[in-house]
């Protein structure tokens, strides 16, 4: 009996992989699908190939929700095992359809790369991610930030720092003042200093004022409560004159609790009690936000 040839084996594999991926779609013809039925669609698509999984992924992005999460799981969980040459098919058209002027569902597809980005080989994680930082999407941007401010790797410093000169995005000033060197702080501390929230506020100085301690003069006018913070930080004091003057200034503000835990960190037990005896009442019932935990 002659044996099958190479041609019958891929073609009997296509029809196969036609059947499973033919019933998976019938049974999401269904007008509702209960936790059971999730479960059995997800199983499905779990035992599907790696080729298979990559065929089965929606490309127009109108596949149900949770579906497209069950295959985002299979191709990522392929990918950690062996990287073949479908999924770097499936990436590139990805990335594409991103590039695609017309395209609608860029959101979508964005998600999708970003979830499986992690399981991606060293080399196309980098080009995902220069993709993202380059990219006019803040939101591509803010995923290219979160994954760099939990792991920095300073090749991407210069791409950093052109999103920050172009954007001025809040994670890219996260990455900023978490990982950069404390010279382009001090370079450009005016640039940051318009975009920082308190507590980065802060930050940038903690990281200055050690290197430019005149810099602290400069805080004390932007803000008292932040000033005394830092000082704290550096492990350095104000008299209780200055303390009462800056709490005369601020003890409405809704960060009392911390100037209260900054006073009590430099030993102004008096100043302290002259908050809880004169400024308190003034505050009527609103909260005092909670005090740092070091």
């Amino acid at each position: 009996m002659a044996l099958p040839d190479r041609t019958t084996i891929k073609s009997s594999n296509r029809y196969q992989e036609m059947k499973k991926i033919e019933y998976i779609n019938q049974r999401l013809t269904a007008n509702h699908f209960s936790e059971s039925d999730y479960t059995i669609i997800g199983s499905l698509i779990y035992s599907l190939t790696p080729d298979e999984a990559c065929s089965f992924f929606d490309l127009s992005f109108g596949q149900d929700y949770r579906v497209r999460q069950y295959v985002l799981r299979k191709i990522s969980s392929d990918i950690s095992k062996s990287y073949t040459t479908t999924h770097r098919k499936l990436i590139t058209t990805l990335l594409k359809k991103l590039s695609e002027k017309k395209f609608n569902r860029k959101e979508s597809c964005a998600f999708s790369i970003d979830f499986i980005l992690d399981s991606l080989p060293a080399k196309i994680r980098h080009k995902i991610l220069k993709f993202f930082l380059t990219s006019k999407s803040s939101r591509n941007r803010d995923r290219a930030y979160k994954r760099l401010n939990a792991k920095w790797d300073k090749k991407y410093f210069e791409l950093i720092k052109r999103a920050w000169y172009l954007y001025h995005d809040r994670y890219c000033l996260e990455i900023i003042l978490n990982h950069f060197p404390t010279r382009f702080l001090l370079d450009n501390y005016k640039d940051i200093l318009k975009h920082t929230q308190p507590f980065q506020t802060s930050k940038l100085f903690i990281k200055s004022v050690p290197v430019k301690e005149e810099l602290l003069d400069e805080l004390k006018k932007i803000d008292g409560i932040s000033y005394c913070y830092v000082l704290v930080k550096l492990n350095k004091m104000i008299s209780a004159v200055e303390a009462k003057r800056i709490l005369k200034d601020n003890y409405k503000d809704d960060r009392i609790g911390l100037l209260l835990w900054s006073f009590g960190q430099m030993g102004l037990w008096d100043v302290i009690i002259e908050y809880d005896n004169k400024y308190r009442k003034n505050k009527g019932r609103r909260k005092i936000y909670a005090i740092p935990n070091n």
